[in-house]
């Protein structure tokens, strides 16, 4: 999740030159707070509160800011020379006078302001800590074109594996993830010419990668130390070391310092504290480190995919989560790693393994990235952890020229070979079941030879009763998923006497690694489901099955070689569905190095372990094709890149695996350079049948003639047609083929569907090379309200009179109609024209709001049903970027009784899940919990790193969200019977919807409707206080159809608006969409009644 990044001020210091010089001043210019004391300003700790009433009570605030300036950043007028990359030389004066000057200005406006960074080469700006107060005077200050608020990306979280490490193996160099991507075969086969003129073999030597993480560990065997760990532990981490830079890590600069946690609680924690020492202390840093350029002993660590390359360590991590403006100051010192202007000391690679949910177009990164990458930089990035959810690959890697990398399995033993635990029953014999064990109890490896008798003792969601409990008391229990976490569930077997414990899943399919917030002393396992009851039917039959945790038998499941993880998140970007991520790369139990053992290694998971190989292999590419820009590099990874499938062989959505898995010596061996590596149509809308036009280029890179023929694979309701099926380039020849995607809509049912096509360019049926084909295809109906006939004289009498809304379904797919009292309409977003319009909510723009209420079925029972509905100006791919709010006052003192919220309940701290929901909460509640936690972030002595506030006592009730995403629209609702009213059966409402991602940077990440930021406005919630009411919930609609919806007239003035989620959306800022129509009502005393 993306965080706001607030603090609270101090008296500090600014110092730094204004000169480019050796030290790389030219990024940083902040210092430490030499003086703690408060000045009003209040952090907003580790979340960013996503409703009204959950936000700081005691204090203002102030942000975190990266200003930009009118001039072009160095990279984006560079040219390359003979010799390298030029910059112009005057434009870097003109920048150098233009920062200086508005720092002044800054400093003059006010000593609470804090430089933080300076950024020349890929932005030309300057990030700022600034109190709100100050926020439009810095924004409209000269030269000042953009402002934008930096949000928190959280400290990396790949899964560790301590399970005995790795067993040493003779040749482990050629059974590794970097032998299984085929770079081993490329060191040992291939060679290149140097500057020298020597043949040299292909390993990354001469290239410079740096690695954007936690840091390194320069003293491990594996990066040039001495592989002793007296050497780590006895460093001052935070000052110069004589051990660095060695051999391997040649460079590298702490941008943060130890300390550092950008939403920490603690003042002097929330400030960068940069310093020349990039020593890592978490340990991610120099996994990833290890497996893009490390050394390894062959037997219990292996060689990084370009062994022969220079690291860079570039700490953005300190004690916790960074933020995006040190992320893109490393960026910056990739650029330019001397500070001094010239870029001749540029990075060639760099890697980040880390992000935040939901990449969209619309972040700070697209424009750092793209100089990053117009200067020669190539960008490897992870996808995230999180799993098959569309739309959820993470920033930076949503940059549209960064290479997002997903997460493989490969063929090491550890992989695909698992450790076996047995049980044995009278009834079944011995069965043999996977070890999966999770970070809660004791590893199997060392707790000894555990085996006994197996207990049922149910779901274990409180003390176990006296007698059960002397049952499993030195026995292994055999518990039920569900109702309580795992850790509460080990802790209580473990009170009774257990001395095991098997936990059996309560859902089909295979089970977890339980994970939770304790650890428990037993060894425990997760079995499936389908086990479990076979056990416990035993159990029933008289039977005693048992368990034996050690034994020496394995289960091997080959067929998860070359399969995706399940962690690896899924694309494509969010809100124009760009193809991410793009290319997949191994990720599982990667071996590499240990921080602080010397010469050890470790296990560890994540796309941050597949995003090293990438960024290896770029530099193996690099080396072997010196000519070729960081875009070209990137197509040769993806069209030479392999088709994977899951263990049942189907074959992974392209939002998934990308254009495949790398193939490394293909792509050191490719003779035809695709310069079109993807194609991504985007989110295209479709009524029937519609045909989009693509150019697609090639290049022979070879020094012969080159034929090939074109084939195409795609989606049934996809046709690809080439403009030419065969092709003969010369050498260095380009030729460009046009060709026109046809997407039909007949068969779509759901509101959006990803459409996968391939074009494969093939020599006498081999594949040649690959362009992955990814279109969103959104169901497109086109209905319309034809009338609405009040059967009155007019409004005077029409209070409880019959309506009769007439609709009208033309051309296109089935779509759905909702009926709503408009409450108010709402301006747009103006267009873009300095400060007070720049980076306003335009993600979540609010169009309109509706109400009503209605009679459903709600938990069972029959209910009265407050909805409120909201509807944005643009679409929005996942309703995870909006939040909506409603406030309502009961007893008209102004402030809010309650607050329903339209969010996810992992986005309310203190709650966990990612299901969206209408969440009902007390408000006074959240007031009151919010201010205590204030309050306690600022006693004397107070643990803050990890402090949040925990809103679930305030939470009244939870309720289904209706929403719909690649679409407008959403609908919230609330018990009635919940709500608080006044004495005359009233409430006042305020509506908002919210920026939970700040997907934008904004400043104004609310949106309230229309007056409500500064009125509350009355409602009447029974029938008399609407327009309208006895509306269905839902209206479906089937193409080229009419139909007629009875409804009833209330007293209320409030006019019907219908809410068509599948009409026509639009992406423009000046254009209105068709998913919205206020109808006017035609008083027709007389007509009869539809139907009678």
């Amino acid at each position: 999740m993306q965080r706001e990044i607030i603090v609270i001020l101090a008296a500090i210091f600014l110092f730094g030159c204004n000169k480019w010089n050796s030290n790389n001043q030219s990024i940083i210019q902040g210092s430490a707070p030499t003086n703690t004391t408060k000045v009003g300003h209040h952090l907003i700790s580790e979340i960013n509160p996503l409703g009204i009433n959950d936000r700081p009570q005691l204090q203002a605030e102030a942000s975190v800011v990266l200003v930009k300036l009118s001039e072009a950043p160095l990279f984006s007028t560079a040219v390359q020379g003979t010799d390298g990359l030029e910059v112009d030389p005057e434009l870097r004066e003109r920048i150098l006078s233009q920062q200086s000057e508005f720092i002044a200005r800054a400093q003059a406006i006010s000593p609470e302001i804090i430089v933080l960074y300076r950024y020349r080469m890929i932005l030309n700006g300057v990030a700022l800590v600034v109190p709100r107060e100050h926020l439009e005077t810095i924004g409209t200050s000269d030269g000042v074109v953009d402002m934008a608020r930096a949000n928190a990306l959280s400290h990396p979280n790949a899964l560790v594996h301590n399970d005995g490490q790795t067993t040493p193996t003779q040749g482990l160099n050629d059974k590794s993830s970097v032998a299984f991507i085929g770079a081993r075969r490329v060191l040992k086969e291939l060679t290149t010419i140097n500057e020298r003129g020597e043949v040299v073999p292909i390993d990354g030597a001469g290239l410079k990668v740096g690695i954007l993480d936690t840091g390194i560990d320069y003293t491990h065997a594996m990066l040039g130390g001495s592989g002793n760990v007296e050497d780590y532990e006895s460093m001052n981490k935070d000052q110069a070391s004589s051990l660095f830079p060695n051999e391997k890590v040649v460079g590298g600069i702490d941008l943060v310092g130890t300390e550092y946690n950008a939403v920490s609680a603690y003042l002097p924690h929330q400030i960068p504290v940069p310093d020349v020492n990039p020593m890592d202390v978490g340990g991610h840093g120099t996994h990833v480190a290890g497996t893009v350029a490390g050394i390894g002993n062959g037997t219990t660590t292996y060689d990084g995919v370009a062994p022969g390359a220079d690291l860079y360590a570039i700490k953005v991590f300190g004690a916790g989560s960074t933020s995006d403006v040190v992320v893109i100051a490393g960026l910056e010192y990739a650029a330019d790693p001397n500070g001094d202007g010239d870029p001749s000391d540029k990075l060639d690679v760099v890697n980040l393994s880390l992000g935040s949910e939901f990449g969209n177009p619309m972040q700070l990164y697209g424009e750092a990235v793209a100089n990053l990458i117009k200067g020669g930089i190539s960008m490897a990035a992870s996808a995230g952890n999180s799993g098959d959810v569309t739309h959820i690959t993470g920033s930076p890697s949503a940059s549209r020229d960064a290479l997002s990398v997903a997460a493989s399995i490969d063929n090491m033993d550890h992989n695909y070979k698992f450790k076996a635990v047995k049980f044995s029953s009278e009834n079944h014999g011995d069965i043999l079941a996977e070890a999966v064990e999770g970070s809660i109890s004791t590893p199997i490896a060392e707790a000894g030879d555990v085996s006994g008798e197996l207990v049922p003792v149910g779901l274990a969601d409180a003390d176990l009763p006296e007698e059960l409990a002397a049952k499993v008391n030195g026995k292994v229990a055999l518990i039920d998923r569900g109702a309580v976490t795992f850790s509460s569930k080990l802790q209580r077997v473990h009170a009774a006497g257990a001395i095991g414990a098997v936990v059996a899943n309560n859902v089909d399919g295979a089970p977890i690694a339980m994970g939770g917030d304790s650890l428990t002393p037993i060894p425990a396992i997760m079995i499936t489901k389908s086990l479990g009851q076979t056990l416990k039917d035993d159990v029933t039959a008289g039977a005693t099955p048992s368990i034996q945790f050690q034994t020496d038998r394995s289960i091997e499941k080959p067929e998860l070689i070359d399969t995706l993880t399940g962690f690896s998140s899924k694309g494509p970007r969010s809100i124009d569905s760009l193809l991410k991520p793009e290319i997949s790369a191994p990720g599982s139990q990667i071996v590499s190095a240990d921080v602080g053992s010397g010469d050890g290694p470790t296990k560890m998971s994540g796309t941050s372990m597949a995003a090293p190989h990438i960024a290896g292999v770029m530099a193996l590419l690099h080396q072997k094709f010196p000519k070729l820009g960081p875009l070209d590099i990137k197509a040769l990874i993806m069209s030479t890149a392999t088709t994977i499938s899951d263990a049942e062989d189907k074959i992974y959505p392209i939002a998934r695996q990308g254009a495949g898995r790398v193939q490394v010596f293909e792509a050191a061996t490719q003779k035809l350079l695709v310069k079109t590596p993807g194609i991504s149509l985007g989110n295209v809308q479709v009524g029937v049948r519609k045909r989009v036009a693509k150019v697609i280029s090639f290049k022979n890179i070879s020094d012969e003639n080159l034929a090939f023929n074109i084939a195409t694979e795609s989606h049934p309701n996809m046709s690809i047609l080439l403009g030419s099926t065969n092709a003969v380039l010369a050498p260095n020849e380009t030729l460009e083929i046009n060709v026109d995607f046809e997407l039909s809509a007949t068969q779509l049912e759901a509101a959006a569907e990803e459409y996968d096509g391939w074009i494969f360019l093939k020599q006498n049926d081999t594949e040649l090379a690959r362009i992955p084909v990814l279109a969103m295809a959104e169901r497109l109906s086109d209905i319309t309200a034809k009338e609405l006939k009040v059967f009155a004289t007019n409004n005077n009498d029409a209070r409880d009179a019959a309506a009769v809304l007439n609709l009208e379904s033309g051309v296109g797919a089935n779509g759905q109609v909702l009926a709503f009292n408009l409450l108010a309409m709402d301006e747009r977003k103006p267009a873009e024209t300095g400060l007070a319009d720049n980076h306003k909510n335009r993600i979540c723009d609010l169009e309109s709001a509706g109400f009503r209420v209605i009679e459903k079925q709600v938990d069972g029972e029959n209910a009265k049903v407050l909805q409120i509905a909201t509807k944005l100006y643009n679409p929005i791919s996942d309703w995870q970027a909006c939040q909506v709010s409603v406030q309502f006052d009961a007893d008209g003192d102004g402030k809010a009784d309650q607050e329903l919220m339209g969010m996810a309940h992992g986005q309310l701290s203190g709650l966990d899940g990612n299901t969206l929901s209408s969440l009902l909460a007390d408000a006074n509640q959240l007031r009151e919990i919010r201010k205590q936690f204030e309050i306690d972030v600022n006693a004397p002595g107070a643990d803050t790193n990890d402090m949040e506030p925990d809103f679930s006592p305030a939470l009244l009730d939870s309720q289904a969200m209706t929403f719909y995403n690649h679409s407008t629209i959403a609908v919230v609702e609330a018990k009635l019977s919940l709500l608080k009213k006044s004495a005359s059966g009233n409430f006042a409402i305020k509506v908002a919807v919210l920026a939970e991602s700040d997907a934008e940077n904004t400043f104004e990440a609310d949106d309230f409707l229309s007056d409500h930021l500064n009125q509350w406005h009355l409602l009447n919630p029974g029938p008399s206080g609407s327009g309208f009411h006895g509306m269905p919930e839902i209206i479906e609609l089937g193409a080229n159809s009419t139909q007629s919806v009875r409804l009833t007239h209330g007293e209320g003035s409030n006019p019907l608006i219908l809410y068509m989620p599948h009409n026509r959306n639009v992406l423009s800022s000046t254009l209105l969409d068709k998913q919205s129509a206020v109808v006017q009502p035609h008083y027709e005393f007389g007509t009869q009644i539809a139907g009678q």
